[in-house]
């Protein structure tokens, strides 16, 4: 087997009425998602599922390791992936998470 609980959403995802692919409906290039959680579960999933679609991705999550983990995951789809280790209850470190994804999407604008 060696798949996990979300195959079946990603399958899901993949198909669409009159025989068309979502791939064939969505195109994310030139887009940065930011995905909190993306350390494990859903998270990961929903990281890897914007990728395929060509988004780059920020991802992050208290756990740095296995932040590491999805980053490498998400390279080998062949877009970008900054990884922002972030605990969401603190402030000052959504504050530093926001700065840091405004200069993956402006890196000229000083943020």
């Amino acid at each position: 087997m060696g798949g996990t609980m979300f195959d079946g959403v990603r399958i899901g995802l993949a198909k669409v009425a009159g025989g068309l692919m979502v791939k064939d409906l969505f195109d994310f290039s030139g887009k940065v998602a930011l995905i909190t959680g993306a350390s494990s579960g859903l998270g990961v999933t929903f990281a890897e599922t914007l990728a395929e679609y060509g988004a780059d991705i920020v991802i992050c999550a208290r756990r740095f390791d296995l932040l590491e983990r999805t980053q490498r995951k998400i390279k080998n789809l062949g877009v970008g992936c900054r990884v922002v280790q972030t605990d969401v209850t603190r402030c000052e470190q959504v504050d530093t998470l926001v700065k840091k994804t405004m200069h993956t999407l402006c890196p000229n604008t000083g943020f």
